[in-house]
């Protein structure tokens, strides 16, 4: 599954490399997109750095069968930067230019809570492999501010750990299988 700045997603065949379906429904360029284990359902969020008109700045989930948007989850007030699956596929973790996190019920599209503690924006999230927490980085490139990887309990919404020590914006996370690293 690929995502673009014309504002499509693309569903791939790995074998022919053909494309298999074009999911449109976002009215502003797709900034990430994620999918389940199983290969059923899609996640997409979409926004522009910089633009005024915050009409798209959504999490959208889609049945990667039919091509149809079964979603849409609004509540960031800039662009959706960064998703991740729990293991489970029952929630997603969004980051935002907004500076926050939200955690969304996939089934329902509601918003369980938002994590608040990033002081620039949020461009990467990870879930840990049991679900239990959540992993954000952010910063600004320009202002060399915040550059912190948080830890987050995915169940009461508390940050447990900051680190620090990334002079410029975090980019991108990962976390090992036994959560540790």
């Amino acid at each position: 599954l690929s995502g673009s700045m014309d504002s499509t997603l693309r569903l791939w065949d790995m074998t022919t490399g053909q494309c298999v379906r074009t999911l449109i429904g976002h009215a502003m360029p797709i900034q990430t997109v994620a999918i389940t284990a199983d290969g059923r359902l899609g996640v997409s969020g979409a926004g522009r750095e910089g633009h005024s008109d915050h009409s798209d700045d959504t999490v959208r989930v889609w049945d990667l069968t039919t091509g149809s948007c079964l979603r849409t989850m609004c509540g960031h007030s800039h662009a959706v930067t960064c998703v991740a699956l729990t293991p489970d596929a029952r929630f997603v973790l969004s980051g935002s230019l907004d500076h926050t996190l939200k955690l969304w019920e996939l089934d329902s599209g509601r918003a369980v809570r938002t994590f608040i503690g990033h002081a620039r924006p949020v461009v990467a999230v990870a879930v840990s492999p049991d679900g239990q927490w959540g992993l954000s980085g952010g910063g600004d490139a320009l202002m060399n501010a915040d550059n912190t990887v948080r830890v987050w309990n995915l169940a009461n919404g508390q940050c447990v750990r900051t680190f620090k020590g990334h002079t410029a914006l975090v980019t991108s996370l990962a976390l090992g299988a036994d959560s540790c690293h």
